[in-house]
């Protein structure tokens, strides 16, 4: 059984996936299975991964029908074995010291569950982008801090957790589930609230190991404003679930002023706190709505 199994979804990126294997074959630590789920692609994409079906550790899974980008990376979930998972897009790349550097983390870090690094900017012939690289990589450079912390971060600032960086536990993402197919856009964001919620440990390392491509055509930039909107107003409902009052109260100190802690008003102490804090975000007032007055 291998150590990691890498999952590559892909869509119709015959360019650019090329590129995404080599990437993934050239890293130092060997120890590892290759799953490319393509999704009913229609532009060749299937015939360059063929090429690749020489080495015994990369497998190509070919879906009948296109399911969409979370169903996608379940269905390589599903079928692989390894002790670590870690998602790559087709069109994204690695540099060669990604794996041997999260494995050994985790591997002397038994108290985390998922361990991330920060992307670099490429354009669609693989070139850093400059100046543009350097305002977006600064969303990715984040203090590391407790879970309710992390939660509180990512309520206030977004997603600041690149998705194609991250080598998870594989019984750490099993504990919680696989990915939610009714997300387009927020999925990956999704699992991390679910993840974090359970009180799972995330760690962002200081070297920039993943490249993440961008070509105009991108399946994460294809989402319009209102489906991410709506999209994170249903990944954060999901606090107003929780029920254990020292977490609670850790992610949101400032409800302690509301009174004594009854755990059947959580969803209403959240609602609060988000037209108090957080009024000037669309999600947070459709959120607020729904929690105060449903």
């Amino acid at each position: 059984m291998p150590r990691v199994s890498v999952i590559m979804p892909s869509y119709n990126y015959a360019r650019y996936i090329g590129a995404s294997l080599e990437s993934v074959l050239a890293q130092t630590f060997t120890d590892f299975e290759v799953l490319v789920v393509d999704d009913d692609s229609r532009d060749g994409s299937r015939e360059v991964v063929r090429s690749y079906l020489g080495d015994p550790r990369v497998r190509l899974i070919e879906q009948s029908r296109n399911q969409g980008i979370a169903l996608t990376q379940n269905a390589g979930i599903s079928l692989s074995s390894g002790e670590f998972i870690c998602i790559l897009n087709a069109d994204d790349i690695w540099r060669p010291e990604k794996l041997a550097r999260q494995v050994a983390f985790l591997d002397d870090n038994a108290e985390i569950s998922s361990v991330f690094n920060i992307p670099e900017l490429i354009d669609g012939e693989g070139a850093r982008i400059g100046e543009k690289d350097e305002r977006w990589t600064k969303t990715f450079e984040v203090e590391n801090r407790s879970p309710a912390q992390w939660i509180r971060r990512l309520l206030e600032k977004g997603n600041c957790l690149f998705h194609p960086s991250a080598m998870i536990r594989r019984a750490a993402h099993e504990s919680v589930g696989l990915y939610d197919p009714r997300f387009s856009c927020a999925h990956d964001f999704d699992l991390w609230i679910r993840m974090l919620l359970a009180g799972q440990s995330f760690h962002v390392l200081a070297e920039r190991d993943t490249c993440f491509r961008m070509h105009g055509e991108n399946d994460s930039w294809r989402n319009p404003r209102d489906r991410m909107n709506i999209e994170s107003c249903q990944v954060f409902r999901r606090i107003g679930d929780l029920r254990d009052e020292a977490f609670f109260y850790e992610i949101f100190p400032e409800c302690r002023a509301m009174g004594r802690w009854d755990a059947e008003m959580a969803p209403y102490y959240f609602g609060v706190f988000l037209i108090e804090h957080l009024n000037r975000k669309i999600f947070a007032n459709i959120l607020a709505a729904d929690l105060l007055w449903t």
